[in-house]
């Protein structure tokens, strides 16, 4: 399954391309109701090709997250409550729970992290078991080992979901805080007479299903390295004061870009070094690119550097960033040359 992110005005869409063009009542549902968790979604048709447009404006995806939040328990318990409200919710809509989307790309997060938001999409079949413990396996690699009630945690958790089957409020229990606890001492003791308990709470109804279509891990569809552009000798601009004139930019001098973000805008914000990377820009405290205007997303865009280039993307922010005055796609990364304008939402800098 294919997937791209697309940006209209100021809403960002998560597309997922299915040949299938079937409609069944599903996605009647899913249209036709504002379901609590998840993702609002329209299904989409050209040529007899058939596309899903989630609506993730004002979300971070999951694997995005954890670049910059490592999880603990207070995330542990979001995701894991997420996923039981999800089970309890979904029957009401004849809807299963199996058919969340438990890629770390399709999933997502509040940009201020108060809530969790999955997609919903019949595919096909993918045990539930492995699905999730796939997921538990990849936010075990990214805990802050500093942190030894997260690592307690996850480990913990990450224990049940290889052992057999479980439900999630075995595995909420393991996010209550315990003090002085060892990490090898996370492992549950055994039980001598462990009943399996049906999966997150599946009732009749799902028993019916047959587990028809259970929980679907896609492949990640990571980011195609940039195509490295044909090489220019690259031109600095430096600042030359005219006389009785504004301050304007002419060419100075032949080179490589410098890594530096001169300001052109008319409020509070200062020139920036782009010294540490990824550079992330937002109003979020304590980011190296922290700003002041309030049009600027909390998490808004950040700059990374393979080598001697440099390269700008957006993170799903509300008024979006402009390279160029051409606005930017989440989550695609685009090279900056010297000279290039960019803009985060009403703050214009020139890249040097």
């Amino acid at each position: 399954m294919r997937t791209e992110f697309k940006r209209s005005l100021n809403r960002s869409y998560l597309v997922l391309y299915d040949a299938r063009a079937e409609t069944g009542y599903e996605w009647k549902m899913l249209e036709n109701n504002r379901i609590p968790g998840l993702l609002s979604v329209e299904r989409r048709f050209l040529n007899g090709t058939a596309s899903a447009w989630y609506d993730i404006s004002g979300t971070q995806s999951l694997d995005r997250y954890l670049e910059t939040e490592p999880p603990d328990t207070r995330f542990f318990r979001l995701l894991l409550g997420g996923l039981k409200r999800m089970g309890e919710l979904l029957p009401s809509y004849l809807l299963v729970q199996q058919d969340l989307l438990l890629d770390p790309e399709l999933i997502f997060i509040r940009n201020d992290g108060s809530d969790i938001c999955f997609c919903y999409h019949p595919m096909e079949e993918k045990d539930p078991f492995v699905a999730l413990r796939e997921l538990m396996e990849l936010l075990l690699q990214r805990v802050d080992h500093r942190d030894e009630e997260a690592v307690r945690c996850a480990y913990a958790i990450y224990q049940i979901t290889i052992e057999g089957e479980y439900d999630l409020d075995m595995l909420l229990e393991e996010t209550k805080e315990r003090r002085s606890v060892n990490v090898r001492q996370c492992e549950p003791e055994e039980e001598e007479e462990r009943k399996p308990r049906v999966i997150y709470g599946m009732d009749d109804y799902k028993e019916k299903q047959k587990r028809r279509l259970p929980f679907h891990i896609s492949k990640r569809n990571r980011d195609p390295a940039p195509e490295k552009e044909k090489e220019d000798l690259p031109v600095y601009m430096e600042e030359r004061t005219m006389p009785d004139e504004k301050t304007t930019y002419l060419t100075m001098e032949e080179g490589k870009p410098r890594g530096e973000l001169r300001y052109l805008g008319h409020g509070t914000e200062r020139d920036r070094k782009l010294d540490t990377f990824p550079f992330l820009i937002g109003t979020r405290e304590g980011l190296p690119g922290q700003m002041d205007s309030q049009a600027v997303s909390r998490q808004h865009a950040r700059i990374t550097k393979t080598e001697e280039d440099y390269y700008l993307e957006d993170l799903n922010s509300t008024n979006g960033t402009f390279k160029n005055d051409e606005p930017l796609n989440y989550r695609a990364k685009v090279r900056l040359l010297p000279n290039d304008h960019i803009r985060f939402a009403d703050e214009e800098f020139l890249f040097l």
